[in-house]
């Protein structure tokens, strides 16, 4: 689903800022989410159908933005939880849901859970158990280097599948582990799982896990039904967010909030389903082209500033070094298979550009920003950070 912010993209030396940033996430499922009309669910390159599209989003993320301002929150602060970060944690806390005393799980692991967490921080919050056919130790196994001796298994003796999950992301590593140090000695809980980086096990949750709010310091931010006046706030979840002592309950109408609001755990995109991309980029003008249709364009004066100046972000993404041919070719193969964030127009009007994540062999992530050329059947590479 598409998700899109007011913080400003990055922009390179002597390069505009952008008046307006889309956290965009190009998702397999994500184009029948949006409600828009068929002919841009099925992406006619006529310009009419796009140019609908992208005025169509942007109506509604003013629409949104202006909820969000009367109720206090401001959607720029959000960008955390919507988008993944490169100096933060994305973890998974596991409960086998036999050992609780309750039929309402979720609701005694959130009571639990919330006032553990850092009035501070923000973050996206999904849950859900573990319904595939595959066997979660299987899975588990080829995701993790421990395999069959993942501490999980160990303490899930009776070898079910009776999992729940409750996923966070842009953890700091010293919340996820006092999380999972709180947690320790209760019962129901079996470990956690640290899914920063894409996995097997990242995958299968991405089309389990469902959202359950957004955390934003001491604001919980859900969804409610579309006919009730949206200057209301209801909590429908049914958490008792007071008894953690500070939490204030915030929603918005369903339609918005699974627009711009939902966090989508990434998975690889199917080679096949790239028409979903050109959906996500209707947001941005009236001629989208499928990613294997461009060209990457990194000019050797490029490389030299990259190689000077973002040495560090060029060591964390393994192509220092590197030709300007070698690391287009790298961006090449990252395009064919990855979600875009931080979908932008500049000042100037004309400046298309996007993010991409590279991940480097479960060790780092690093954010490439790529200007957006369908005229030239091309992306230019910006700037690593």
């Amino acid at each position: 689903m598409p998700y899109f912010s007011q913080a400003p993209l990055r922009a390179s030396a002597g390069r505009s800022e952008s008046t307006c940033t889309g956290i965009v996430r190009s998702a397999p499922r994500s184009a029948c989410a949006t409600g828009a009309p068929p002919s841009a669910r099925h992406h006619s390159t006529t310009s009419q159908p796009c140019a609908s599209v992208a005025s169509l989003v942007g109506r509604q993320l003013r629409q949104l933005r202006g909820i969000l301002d009367a109720k206090g929150v401001a959607y720029a602060d959000l960008k955390r939880a919507l988008v993944p970060s490169i100096d933060k944690t994305e973890r998974a806390f596991v409960f086998d849901w036999t050992k609780f005393e309750v039929a309402g799980y979720g609701r005694e692991v959130m009571h639990r859970l919330l006032p553990i967490l850092d009035r501070r921080s923000t973050q996206s919050v999904l849950c859900g158990d573990w319904t595939a056919r595959d066997h979660f130790a299987d899975v588990l196994e080829a995701s993790t280097a421990h395999g069959r001796n993942h501490p999980i298994l160990r303490r899930n003796s009776g070898g079910g599948d009776t999992f729940y999950f409750v996923y966070l992301n842009n953890l700091p590593k010293k919340m996820a582990s006092d999380i999972d140090q709180a947690f320790t000695g209760y019962p129901p809980y079996v470990g956690s799982v640290d899914l920063t980086f894409q996995s097997l096990l990242k995958a299968f949750l991405s089309t389990m896990l469902v959202r359950a709010f957004v955390k934003h310091r001491t604001i919980v931010i859900q969804s409610h039904e579309d006919d009730r006046d949206p200057r209301e706030d209801v909590n429908l979840l049914g958490f008792d967010f007071a008894a953690s002592g500070y939490y204030q309950v915030r929603s918005i109408p369903i339609w918005l909030y699974g627009l711009f609001l939902s966090y989508t755990i990434e998975r690889p995109v199917a080679s096949d389903s790239d028409t979903d991309t050109r959906f996500s980029l209707n947001a941005l003008g009236q001629t989208p082209l499928p990613m294997s249709d461009l060209d990457v364009i990194l000019e050797q004066r490029k490389v030299a500033y990259l190689q000077r100046e973002k040495a560090g972000s060029m060591k964390r993404a393994a192509l220092e070094g590197l030709s300007a041919q070698q690391i287009a070719r790298q961006i090449r193969e990252k395009l064919d298979g990855n979600y875009f964030y931080n979908l932008a127009r500049a000042t100037d009007g004309e400046t298309l550009k996007f993010d991409v994540v590279i991940e480097n062999a479960r060790e780092s992530r690093t954010v490439c920003a790529l200007e957006y050329r369908p005229q030239d059947k091309a992306v230019r590479v910006i700037t690593f950070y």
